[in-house]
């Protein structure tokens, strides 16, 4: 029997263990985006309690919590941090990004502020990126190939950005963009 399934490093181990012996009896409804090889990001469901951010694995069982203090911190560590668990844990897609839209054109129902958001940033280049798929509506969490992350991209799932939130403005409101983050990712389901 294999002891370590999912490839946990040693403090993700601890963690799941630890995790496993408290239960989730703290944690109130929550919304959570699955990737494809079962790891979930979780916050609270609603957008004004999201003052943490769960990774948990394909069992449910968290193994790594962040908290509304440790972005306002440090929140380019946090998020880097955050972000490193996600990607060791993702399988990345070979997506082509480069879907461009006319003004106003809506094949995937964006609210009107992402329609505005995506019209006037369409066009723009990032460097080299790691795109997180949510697979149950194609939208993607975007960030910075590097291992410092300094923003956060939301895109549709023809790669237009719909929402953007650089590490500052985690630091400075890390509730409401992270409630605003799993909005625009779940996108109500």
């Amino acid at each position: 029997m294999n002891d370590n399934p999912y490839a946990l490093d040693d403090i993700e181990l601890d963690r799941h263990a630890e995790s496993i012996l408290a239960g989730t009896a703290g944690f109130g409804p929550e919304a959570s985006v699955t990737f494809p090889n079962g790891f979930s990001m979780r916050t609270a469901a609603y957008p004004d309690d999201a003052a943490y951010v769960r990774v948990c694995a394909p069992d449910g069982v968290e193994i790594a919590y962040f908290d509304g203090a440790e972005f306002a911190r440090d929140p380019g560590d946090t998020l880097s941090t955050l972000v490193a668990h996600l990607d060791r844990t993702v399988e990345k897609p070979d997506i082509e990004i480069d879907v461009l839209r006319e003004p106003g054109d809506n094949p995937h129902c964006l609210r009107p502020g992402e329609i505005v958001h995506r019209d006037a940033v369409n066009g723009n280049k990032y460097g080299e990126e790691t795109v997180l798929v949510n697979v149950a509506n194609g939208f993607r969490l975007t960030v910075p190939a590097d291992t410092q992350v300094d923003y956060v991209r939301i895109c549709d799932p023809d790669g237009g950005e719909t929402a953007y939130w650089s590490v500052d403005e985690f630091g400075e409101d890390p509730a409401d963009v992270i409630g605003a983050m799993f909005g625009a990712l779940v996108r109500g389901r």
